[in-house]
């Protein structure tokens, strides 16, 4: 791998003709990014007007950074660790799922651009799936002219047989995955489908009546299910071709890309898949002749080749707390770094089975009493996240950046007057005692320490237990039998958006059919019958409906006091100067790689 110059940031900007890409998110609006300082936004495009665009710090949740037309060269990236398997049916890390997007295609994928990167829009298919009137039958049209990367026709025959393998005993499948099939088979009270997989015979909620037209029969209403069908999970497989695991060694690309090597945890590269038609596919407009990630174990080292410019970017996560430190210093190097909201939200759990919470005054004192900028600044600084005063996600349906049922005081610092009237109302004028559990890993401990002093403002003396990694969300805070036992009545944890839809977000969370004995996702055992009508009723509402939808619900959860929002997460990523058309996502923060570029041709 060739070795760059240390990029200095000091680079005259450079003035580029914007591409159709480009001019669908430059519009100059302004996206609820984790900004240090922000940059100002760019002037709206207009026709063939020339744009000077250069790179610009925390620039790719709101635009397209540095747009070129420049076609050719590689992108070079970095990663810790290798995949757990390429294979679409058998991934579960996001990271892997962002990259599949080079050389998988599915029935719905998601909007190439920042501003709509959480919204599916159609990528195999012709038209988002055409619903019966209550949500339980779904018909897909594939585009004509669509193959694989031997020359192949797709067909929905074949988008069939991959849906049915995920039902195969010993694929590991992502939780949105287990949802996809339940709706399409009977499922135990374990969430394990009865059905084994093509070899046992085929699923007749999947009809394929001629080559190109698929119908989904679902076992209960699920409106939102054009977002199960943009897992990469669900990429096309011919039977003739399922003969293992092994993704790199079948010939099955049906993006721009496809992969030419695979060394395990050493290297993989993609290079150009030469029968992918540019025609059927509105969401890729690649540049790049090559994408090669190299997995480094050493993060130490990853770090020094970032910075060096041996390595674009990294392709599994943020940057190591060292070396963020140093570029968000430096006014050039932060030049390269976007910090864009990740789709998490970092929250308390309060829970009323543990004396006083059972009493919501109580659980409004903790509320409004909690400092937010010092459990950020605990949390690495701005740099890690925004002060949240809402449970929903940025882009997720009904996501209000204003939104903030138990208003903690301007700055997020508390308000310490609510809370000692809220204290009064509970019959604990002078506070009370809790004990929080916390996950002993770090940033947590300081997150605890930061809630715990925060909290003694008011009289709440917080005792602090911490937790293993192995445990914590298994059998302490995921059981409420040792939440009640230990008398955990604060516990610190967080949750992603895994899909951006509402019952995506909400009904683990807060759905009283999630309560479960061990790994328990509610855990503050919230089973309310309106909030579970609100989560249900996303299943069964078209998409004019979800927004309002989402934001009652997330109404109604604040107004329970149960789930205290502290810190909406995002993460540091750095971007190498000689990157081009670069954009994140909204609610995985990651970058869009099927769609970058590179400034030279090397």
């Amino acid at each position: 791998m060739p070795n760059h110059v240390r990029p200095s940031g000091r680079r005259a900007a450079v003035v580029l003709t914007v591409l159709a890409l480009a001019a669908g998110a430059c519009t100059g609006s302004d996206g609820p990014t984790a900004n240090l300082d922000p940059a100002p936004p760019p002037p709206p495009a207009s026709g063939p007007d020339e744009l000077v665009m250069g790179h610009e710090f925390n620039a790719s949740s709101t635009r397209i950074v540095n747009p070129s037309a420049q076609t050719g060269g590689t992108l070079r990236l970095g990663a810790f660790a290798d995949a757990n398997s390429w294979e679409p049916a058998r991934t579960y890390y996001a990271w892997v799922n962002d990259v599949q997007r080079l050389y998988v295609r599915t029935l719905m994928g998601f909007a190439p651009d920042p501003i709509r990167a959480a919204t599916v829009v159609p990528d195999l298919a012709e038209a988002p799936g055409e619903p019966n009137r209550n949500f339980t039958k779904f018909t897909y049209t594939l585009r004509d002219g669509i193959t694989y990367e031997d020359g192949d026709r797709v067909t929905s025959g074949d988008i069939k047989h991959a849906i049915e393998r995920l039902y195969q005993p010993g694929v590991l499948v992502a939780d949105q995955t287990v949802t996809l099939r339940c709706l399409l088979a009977e499922c135990d009270e374990r969430n394990l489908p009865l059905y084994l997989g093509p070899r046992s015979g085929h699923l007749s909620s999947i009809d394929t009546p001629d080559d190109r037209t698929i119908v989904f029969t679902l076992r209960e209403s699920y409106a939102t299910f054009d977002y199960l069908m943009a897992l990469s999970s669900t990429a096309p497989v011919p039977p003739s071709k399922d003969t293992s695991a092994a993704y790199h060694k079948r010939k099955l690309a049906t993006g721009p890309f496809r992969i030419a090597s695979y060394q395990p945890k050493r290297q993989i590269k993609f290079v150009r898949n030469q029968r992918w038609n540019p025609d059927t596919d509105p969401i890729r407009k690649p540049l790049l002749d090559e994408v090669v990630i190299e997995f480094i174990p050493d993060l130490n080292e990853l770090d020094e080749l970032l910075i060096a410019g041996a390595i674009d970017a990294r392709a599994d996560t943020g940057l190591q707390p060292a070396f963020q430190t140093e570029v968000l210093a430096d006014p050039e190097l932060r030049k390269q770094v976007d910090t864009p909201l990740d789709g998490g939200v970092r929250y308390l759990a309060l829970s009323r089975s543990v004396a006083p919470l059972d009493n919501i005054h109580c659980r409004r004192a903790i509320a409004y009493a909690v400092d937010k900028q010092s459990f950020q600044e605990a949390s690495g600084g701005p740099a890690a996240g925004i002060p949240a005063g809402a449970l929903t996600p940025h882009g997720l349906p009904g996501y209000d950046p204003e939104a903030n049922r138990l208003p903690n005081g301007a700055d997020f610092t508390g308000d310490l007057e609510q809370a000692r009237a809220e204290l009064d109302a509970c019959g604990r004028p002078d506070g009370f005692a809790v004990n929080m559990s916390y996950l002993d890993q770090d940033p947590e401990p300081d997150r605890a320490r930061a809630v715990k002093d925060s909290l003694a403002r008011v009289g709440i003396t917080v005792t602090l237990k911490k937790g293993d990694r192995a445990t914590y969300f298994t059998t302490i805070v995921g059981s409420p039998a040792t939440i009640r036992r230990d008398r955990l009545g604060v516990a610190s944890a967080g949750r992603s958006s895994q899909l951006p839809t509402t019952a995506g977000f909400w009904r683990e969370f807060a759905h009283g059919d999630s309560i479960q004995a061990i790994a328990n996702p509610n855990i503050a055992a919230l089973d309310n019958p309106a909030i579970n009508r609100l989560i249900d009723r996303s299943l069964t509402a078209g998409p004019d409906q979800w927004t309002a939808i989402g934001r009652q619900a997330e109404e109604a959860v604040m107004d329970q006091a149960v789930y205290i929002p502290m810190l909406h997460s995002a993460k540091a990523y750095w971007r190498s100067p000689r990157m081009t058309n670069v954009y994140s996502t909204d609610f995985v923060g990651l970058y869009d790689w099927v769609n970058a570029g590179v400034s030279d041709s090397e």
